[in-house]
């Protein structure tokens, strides 16, 4: 599975461009794009990939939750 992530930061007057940089390397620290790549360039055991995936199905169901608990507020 694939996803399209876009980062981006807006640059306001007097920052520097290091600055604006900064602001996106922690941006894409916290979505977990360049994770998610790195996961895919190396093997790993088969106990270690189980963990991983069961913690992103709990934040996924977590995500799902929040989103039906909004909509059927509504």
């Amino acid at each position: 599975m694939s996803q399209a992530v876009r980062c981006f930061v807006k640059i306001k007057e007097g920052e520097t461009l290091d600055n604006a940089l900064i602001k996106l390397k922690n941006k894409v620290k916290k979505s977990g794009i360049l994770i998610d790549y790195l996961s895919h360039t190396y093997a790993r055991r088969p106990g270690v990939k189980k963990k991983e995936k069961s913690a992103r199905a709990k934040i996924r169901q977590r995500i799902m939750n929040r989103r039906n608990n909004i909509y059927n507020e509504n």
